[in-house]
């Protein structure tokens, strides 16, 4: 496989309002703010949007690729970004991650193993949510993990405090058996030569506080 030296990639990633059909919802929540950090999103590379609505934000990755190959580093093969949610709750509810699906691109030669790493937690608390998918080459073709969060794994917002929501996303693609395919190469991100972006959906469940 021809492996580019260098790929520009594209993701779209949303928190979106809950939908219709929910039967707890309240009247409004507000994104107050939203911070990037990671060498899969350096100063520069990420395009942030939040809606005039302030129900909703984007962001577009320029650079979150990961790659594997011989004359690659082990280190060109792992991205991370973190990227932390402040939102204004209205008084009386608290709201948990009900679940979450993401997509984007990999092209892995025989030997080649490729992970996405997601975890969540809130500001200044132990308790985290965490989903690992895994895919193994050989394959060319986008992807898409989708993941819903049981009732008893959701992991609630404090009535108390407001906490900013903590969402860290992790991509690694690495040579599982360098003595059987040592020329293998691979990678993984969010590709624009599909010509389409890439959406990361975040969808809440909401409760009363007790």
């Amino acid at each position: 496989m021809r492996m580019p030296y260098f790929l520009i990639g594209s993701c779209l990633l949303s928190l979106t309002a809950p939908t219709e059909g929910q039967e707890m919802v309240p009247d409004y929540f507000e994104i107050t703010d939203v911070i990037f950090n990671g060498d899969g999103c350096p100063p520069g590379s990420v395009d942030k949007n939040v809606a005039a609505d302030r129900l909703s934000f984007s962001l577009i990755f320029r650079n979150y690729i990961a790659e594997a190959a011989p004359h690659l580093s082990p280190s060109d093969g792992r991205r991370a970004c973190q990227v932390t949610v402040n939102l204004r709750v209205p008084p009386g509810w608290r709201f948990a991650v009900a679940g979450f699906d993401y997509a984007g691109y990999m092209n892995l030669d025989e030997g080649i193993h490729a992970e996405h790493k997601t975890s969540y937690y809130y500001q200044a608390t132990d308790k985290q949510g965490e989903f690992t998918n895994t895919k193994k080459g050989p394959q060319q073709n986008p992807f898409h993990f989708q993941q819903d969060v049981k009732l008893h794994d959701k992991l609630w917002s404090s009535c108390e405090t407001k906490r900013a929501l903590n969402i860290k996303t992790a991509i690694r693609v690495w040579n599982n058996d360098r003595t059987r395919y040592p020329n293998a190469a691979g990678v993984m991100g969010a590709d624009s030569l599909i010509g389409d972006f890439h959406d990361q959906k975040w969808k809440l469940s909401w409760a009363r506080c007790p």
